[in-house]
């Protein structure tokens, strides 16, 4: 499995990504606060697209199959953050990836499908929609984008007729 571990020792803000860490590393952060340190720096450098796809990525790599991850990142506004690098890097297809990839894997979570359902950050279904369209000829973003409109229309209504208004 691939998760998340301090890189610099405890209580270190710098993060390093492992491909086969034993998973009680995505324990310790989920319990340590990263996810909003993450979600923090990447609301501060949200003009910065490397900086995007390096956050997308680490949420979705501690989001991947483990639901305290998908719960702990959609309380630090992950999903917010996800749904503002997305919309605010249309034209850039890596951000465009990292941020629906990590929004797909949080969207396991009820609570967080209902927070997208609901239009979180840059409109909710109005941003994956308009991140397929950027992108018809991508089987990347096709892919997680329509998994990711599948899980917030789940159980949700108003996202089923909003995703159907909007071609989705």
């Amino acid at each position: 499995s691939r998760l998340l571990m301090p890189a610099g020792g405890a209580g270190s803000t710098t993060l390093a990504v492992t491909q086969s860490a034993p998973r009680g590393l995505a324990t310790v952060f989920v319990g340590s606060g990263a996810a909003r340190i993450v979600t923090f720096a990447m609301a501060a450098a949200e003009g910065e697209p490397k900086a995007q796809v390096f956050g997308c990525t680490v949420l979705r790599l501690v989001a991947e199959g483990f639901p305290p991850g998908q719960k702990v990142i959609g309380e630090a506004e992950g999903i917010e953050c996800g749904m503002r690098a997305a919309w605010l890097h249309l034209g850039n297809e890596e951000v465009v990836y990292a941020a629906l990839a990590m929004l797909r894997s949080v969207s396991w979570d009820e609570a967080n499908r209902t927070t997208m359902a609901a239009g979180a950050g840059a409109g909710g279904v109005v941003t994956v929609i308009a991140a397929m369209e950027a992108y018809p000829q991508s089987v990347r973003v096709q892919d997680v984008g329509c998994t990711l409109l599948s899980n917030i229309s789940f159980g949700s209504t108003k996202a089923k007729v909003l995703v159907g208004e909007k071609g989705g």
